[in-house]
């Protein structure tokens, strides 16, 4: 009489199956790839809030500076022992698709002067598409819009 059930030669050649299948729908659809350009993308907004937050709380500016590849947030220094740490972060998967004037969040948490700042990223919106961080004035809102082409 046959036991029911399955050997350990078919599971293994079952979960080999999958795994191959699997990695070729991540490589095939560039899972990683996307899922790193939102996360950096993400880590941007709330670096442009956190500046903003900090200027309002310290009363004191936040001036953050984009290049191509990377953006610096730089805060107004009141004396050598003040503790706020400036941030230097690489862009990886954004890159600046013009050259913008840096962004100054005031001490009242306005931005002196509206901007939209353009990015372009082909794991997020494709070759021709692009993201723009948009910042208004009136209490320096932050927003984020994806054009997909």
């Amino acid at each position: 009489m046959r036991k029911k059930g399955f050997t350990l030669i078919e599971l293994i050649v079952v979960i080999g199956i999958v795994s191959l299948i699997s990695f070729v729908g991540m490589v095939r659809f560039d899972f990683l790839g996307k899922m790193r350009a939102k996360n950096e993308l993400n880590i941007l907004i709330n670096d442009m809030y956190y500046a903003k937050e900090k200027a309002l709380i310290s009363g004191r500016n936040c001036t953050v500076y984009f290049r191509e590849d990377k953006y610096m947030l730089r805060f107004s220094k009141v004396s050598v022992m003040d503790d706020m740490e400036d941030i230097d972060r690489d862009l990886d998967y954004l890159t600046l698709s013009k050259k913008v004037d840096p962004v100054v969040f005031n001490g009242t948490g306005s931005v002196s002067g509206a901007k939209t700042i353009v990015f372009s990223s082909p794991y997020l919106v494709g070759d021709d598409g692009n993201i723009k961080l948009i910042i208004g004035v009136a209490g320096g809102s932050i927003r984020i819009e994806e054009n997909k082409n």
